[in-house]
């Protein structure tokens, strides 16, 4: 059964749904099975509290420290008729941060910003990066907020096109960024990316991220069950 991800949380309305035979039936007609006190029938029970669960996911990221690679990145594509490039009204800024440790990405953190300023990406690294981390990052003018800041910083101009993405700072880097829009779009294919994207990529991280302690995550999806009110 397809579910408006763009409107449901707000509306909790599900317009349509399949027959056994491939017809449509109107939203009176659902098996009564969809239907939740508080909700509209034909609203799939669940739906509303996965997207709690991932406000859960997102309280619970913690610092990015020690050696850290960060990348400015976006959400969406551009609308037909719209603007193009970072301009375009449909695309949602992210900065993309992993921890690394011999070589390899340990924990990562996707965190929604408003733009990539020196205001916004202050904000964002108060409630991201470990007092003392070592950061690098590409040469995005807004990321000098670091060393302004005080943190260790170096900056690495990549090459254009594919060459930019195997650059060593980050390989891992744009590795993890790929997998992670590859599964979205082709799981999703389609949401609200300004409304609910940042919520998408709290889950994705906190997977990422406890990926060694997979026995662990019922347990903990279970209290984060429990936390979203």
């Amino acid at each position: 059964m397809k579910v408006d991800t763009e409107h449901a949380e707000d509306r909790c309305v599900h317009e349509t749904g399949p027959l056994s035979d491939g017809r449509v039936q109107p939203k009176s007609d659902m098996p009564k099975s969809w239907s939740v006190p508080g909700f509209p029938a034909g609203f799939p029970p669940g739906f509303p509290r996965v997207f709690r669960v991932f406000r859960v996911f997102a309280q619970n990221q913690g610092l990015i420290g020690v050696k850290c690679r960060t990348w400015d990145a976006c959400l969406g594509g551009e609308r037909v008729g719209g603007k193009r490039g970072r301009g375009s009204e449909n695309k949602v800024p992210f900065v993309a941060a992993v921890e690394m440790h011999d070589g390899q990405p340990v924990r990562v953190r996707f965190d929604r910003v408003r733009a990539f300023s020196f205001q916004a990406l202050r904000a964002w690294h108060a409630v991201a990066l470990a007092p003392g981390a070592q950061v690098t990052s590409d040469s995005l003018i807004g990321f000098e907020v670091l060393q302004r800041d005080h943190f260790a910083h170096q900056t690495v101009q990549p090459p254009s096109g594919k060459a930019g993405t195997e650059v060593e700072p980050f390989r891992w880097l744009n590795t993890v960024l790929g997998n992670l829009k590859t599964a979205l779009s082709g799981t999703h294919h389609a949401f609200a990316f300004r409304k609910y994207g940042h919520r998408y990529l709290a889950d994705a991280q906190y997977r990422f991220n406890r990926r060694y302690r997979l026995a662990e995550l019922p347990t903990r999806l279970a209290v984060a069950l429990l936390q979203a009110k």
